[in-house]
């Protein structure tokens, strides 16, 4: 199996971040699948993401799943695998892992309008056995097939990623709803949970 993951990242990664992605790496190859890792400058996290993904559609070759990382979590081989599966077992385009933001009370990366057009993440008493749907889901941990991503490229070539500057303010908003548009649900598997640092480093 070949998967390919994506992650923009700033100048610096935190230790724990750096060793659990070459833990992961390692865990993949024990099980005799490859791992190609591609980083993009993430200081403008659209362009980056717009980056990785032309690459996973132009310069890739085939490659069986597509995995989206943030550059400051804890990563999880028995995540990717179990997302692997049942991704597989109900033929999805994509799935996420649940990973909390920083702050209290805990709230998962991903979101959904409620009422009036306001957005709120879910809370972590919200989460259930089956997988959930959201309208935006975090990209720190994110499955897809590069069918998928080769749909969204070729329906909106560059016009995927933008910054949003009104609910949760980052770049997986625009894609979101793109993606939605296409008739594809943003699904988030609650019993895998990868970690997600808590401190920030500031440059």
């Amino acid at each position: 199996m070949k998967i390919l993951a994506l992650m923009p990242c700033y100048k610096i990664m935190e230790v724990p971040a750096v060793q659990s992605l070459c833990a992961l790496q390692a865990d993949v190859y024990s099980r005799n699948d490859n791992m190609h890792i591609v980083f993009a400058n993430g200081f403008n996290a659209p362009m980056a993401r717009t980056s990785l993904y032309l690459y996973a559609v132009e310069k890739a070759g085939e490659v069986d799943w597509v995995l989206n990382l943030d550059s400051d979590h804890i990563y999880s081989a028995k995540a990717l695998y179990s997302l692997i599966e049942i991704a597989t077992e109900k033929n999805l385009p994509l799935l996420s892992a649940t990973y909390f933001v920083r702050g209290m009370p805990k709230k998962t990366a991903h979101g959904r309008y409620v009422e009036d057009g306001k957005f709120e993440k879910f809370k972590e008493e919200e989460l259930n056995g089956e997988l959930m749907e959201a309208d935006v889901l975090g990209f720190g941990f994110l499955l897809m097939r590069q069918s998928f991503i080769k749909q969204m490229v070729e329906k909106y070539d560059r016009d995927i990623f933008h910054m949003d500057a009104h609910h949760n303010g980052d770049e997986a908003v625009y894609f979101c709803k793109k993606a939605q548009d296409l008739g594809h649900k943003m699904l988030f598997d609650p019993n895998n949970k990868v970690g997600h640092l808590t401190t920030v480093v500031n440059v």
